[in-house]
């Protein structure tokens, strides 16, 4: 089995959603699955080989070189990805946290990792009019994913709060975010 697992973010430094996206991909290589390809932007290359070793040959990174803009990544993730996926025949795709994206392009399952509902819970940290976007991005990848994931118990009932029913429209798992003492 191959998963992609789509970690292209904004950020140019380390954040959270990427060190999920690696400890995940980390974690499955621990498993039967025989590929993990995390895709990433040309700009987080540094901060991925410095920040984040990855110690299985079972992983690979591919870089996308676009534009770091909101309208170059969201036309990636809405057309790019979903030719990537199907190029590399993976058989899942994991998103790190919520994009837009179109279902039918993809022709494999695609499920969402929710770290939190804040444009929700918050909205005034995004302000106007990005919190619209950010909501509606988020509401449109709850829908079209064929699962959830959650990073803990406290995240599933914001979901299931501000989207009342989905538990029994999506199945929706805990991937509590991983902590290494190998090393401690």
């Amino acid at each position: 089995m191959h998963i992609l697992i789509s970690a292209l973010h904004r950020p140019a430094k380390p954040t959270g959603v990427c060190r999920h996206a690696v400890n995940l991909a980390q974690c499955l290589a621990d498993t039967d699955i025989t590929q993990i390809t995390l895709v990433i932007g040309s700009w987080q290359q540094d901060y991925f080989k410095t920040s984040f070793p990855l110690f299985s040959k079972k992983v690979k990174i591919i870089s996308v070189d676009i534009k770091n803009s909101s309208t170059s990544r969201n036309l990636w993730f809405l057309f790019g990805l979903p030719k990537l996926a199907k190029q590399l025949q993976a058989d899942l795709v994991h998103l790190s946290f919520p994009l837009p994206f179109i279902r039918t392009l993809f022709h494999c399952p695609v499920v969402v990792t929710i770290h939190d509902l804040y444009a929700y819970e918050y909205p005034e940290n995004f302000g106007f009019p990005n919190v619209i976007f950010n909501q509606l991005f988020f509401h449109q990848c709850i829908n079209n994913s064929d699962g959830l994931s959650c990073v803990s118990k406290c995240t599933i009932e914001s979901l299931k709060k501000y989207f009342a029913g989905i538990e029994k429209k999506k199945e929706i798992t805990v991937i509590y975010n991983y902590v290494d003492f190998k090393n401690v």
